[in-house]
């Protein structure tokens, strides 16, 4: 699967990673269908915030 890693500000990469499963009876696995980026994530992007 691809997965949008966080390395440090300024540093988001797009990278290859495992895919989930389950490893415990408590785990769960959740699917993400869509998703977006608000202008303050942007904003503190931008400001090296993350």
């Amino acid at each position: 699967m691809r997965a949008v890693v966080y390395n440090g500000p300024r540093d988001l990469a797009v990278q290859d990673a495992p895919d989930a499963k389950i490893e415990k009876p408590t785990d769960v696995l959740v699917r993400i269908t869509s998703t977006n980026i608000v202008a303050s994530t942007c904003t503190c992007a931008r400001a090296g915030l993350l």
